[in-house]
Parts: C-alpha cells; structure tokens; sequence
C-alpha cells in the first residue's frame, strides 16, 4: 500500500515540475515586424493571429541572415521568427532571426 502511493505521489511531483519547464519555454512566434521601440526594448510582430509585442533583453540573440546584430537592426516589415519565454510574466525574446532578402539574379 505505501508502495503504491508512494509511486502515484511520485508521478505526481513529476508531471508538475514538466508542466512548469513546458511554460517556462514559451513558443515561436512568427510574423512581419510592426514595430521596433529600441526605449522600452520591445518588438512588435504582426502575426496570422493578430499582433505581439514582445520584450527583449541584453540576452536575446539577434541575427540578421547569419549575422550576430543589435535590436537596432531589426527593420519594420522584415519577416522573422522569435523564440520566446515567459521572464517576469512578460513574453520575452530568447532569439530573433530576422530573415534576408535573397538577391534576384538578372533576366
């Protein structure tokens, strides 16, 4: 009997401390940018869904193309994808890659 509870109990501890990391992992959030606010260190993403300002931190990674940049690179109406967290009850960036423009190569 003590087995038993012991192992539900167990199983229990378990499934709440993943369903904490799960919610500390955020989502990708994907879009056009709708705005830059390099005062308040925010971007705005214009998604399928409607827009998302997310924060951004001294620890975010920012790369254009494949390039290590800054949140002053982050251009209005560039594509990217965001990997978020949860940090202080804010969505906060964990890395914004900003999608280049391929080149057209002449007719």
């Amino acid at each position: 009997m003590m087995k038993k509870f012991s192992i539900v109990v167990l199983v229990m501890v378990l499934a709440l401390s993943l369903s904490g990391i799960a919610s500390a992992m955020g989502h990708v959030v994907k879009g056009k940018v709708a705005a830059v606010d390099t005062k308040a260190n925010t971007v705005t993403v214009k998604t399928s869904d409607g827009k998302v300002t997310i924060a951004v931190t001294s620890d975010t990674e920012i790369l254009v193309g494949k390039k290590k940049k800054d949140l002053k690179s982050v251009k209005k109406g560039k594509k990217v994808t965001i990997e978020t967290s949860m940090k202080d009850g804010k969505k906060t960036a964990v890395s914004i890659k900003v999608k280049k423009r391929k080149a057209v190569v002449g007719c």
